[in-house]
């Protein structure tokens, strides 16, 4: 019997600094077979543009096998985060409506008819997070995708990644702190249930006790993961600890 053949699977982190690409091998527990980092083509002191992330992640699709299956992780810096509080009367489409009257108080108004809104699912009797991209950025993203003869499968930002792997791991109201491009975000959470979520610049110290810091970081031992981790540490082991940290990579492997 022939084997089975598969498209390549692949999983993309899309930063502002730059772009990490993992193509993945096995189910499901993938290994690394193969990772590379693709950096703007210029470089400049202003805020980064779509238009740059765009022109870099056009670069890194075109050394791709053709036909791969891709998985996004969107830097949080592109994302809007609204946290929609649970109420018995509303809907779907009420918990919708509440969701872009909660972006409008929190960000320009005029913004939300730009944005994209996904949420995860709405857990009964629980807070529901949303996440709001650009609508452009999105099209352009699975647009070139498909142009580069790939398959788009997935896309979801950093923040949602991290939730999504840590929040049945936590007991009491450990708080999460991603930083990621001189921002921090924080994660409020209680017994794994969300919270609130607050953006910060990562120069500002957190008065909190119980906190769990992610942050991108370089690895001198693992050339396959260079540059593609998130490092956990846990609030409860001291700062002067040879290595307090557990990573896991963002782009490859969870």
């Amino acid at each position: 019997m022939l084997p089975l053949l598969t498209k390549p699977r692949v999983r993309i982190y899309l930063h502002p600094e730059q772009i990490s690409v993992a193509q993945l091998r096995g189910w499901p527990q993938p290994t690394i077979i193969d990772y590379q980092v693709f950096s703007p083509s210029t470089h400049t002191s202003k805020q980064p543009t779509a238009e740059l992330l765009l022109a870099t992640l056009e670069q890194a699709l075109s050394h791709l096998p053709k036909g791969s299956s891709i998985e996004m992780i969107l830097a949080n810096y592109y994302c809007r985060f609204v946290v929609v509080p649970w109420h018995d009367s509303l809907d779907s489409q009420g918990r919708e409506q509440l969701s872009k009257a909660l972006f409008n108080q929190q960000y320009a108004p005029e913004q939300a008819l730009d944005y994209q809104f996904m949420a995860d699912n709405c857990r009964f009797g629980q807070t529901q997070l949303v996440v709001a991209i650009k609508s452009s950025l999105l099209t352009a993203i699975e647009q070139l995708a498909i142009v580069k003869g790939h398959a788009f499968k997935l896309l979801q930002p950093s923040l949602v990644v991290v939730w999504n792997r840590f929040y049945r791991q936590l007991t009491g109201q450990q708080t999460l702190a991603i930083e990621e491009y001189h921002r921090l975000y924080v994660i409020h959470q209680d017994q794994g249930h969300l919270q609130q979520v607050t953006v910060q610049p990562s120069s500002l110290p957190l008065a909190l006790e119980q906190v769990v810091y992610f942050n991108r970081t370089a690895s001198t031992t693992d050339t396959l993961s260079n540059n593609c981790l998130l490092r956990l540490k846990p609030y409860q082991l001291p700062n002067d600890c040879a290595d307090p940290y557990h990573a896991f990579t963002l782009c490859g492997v969870f």
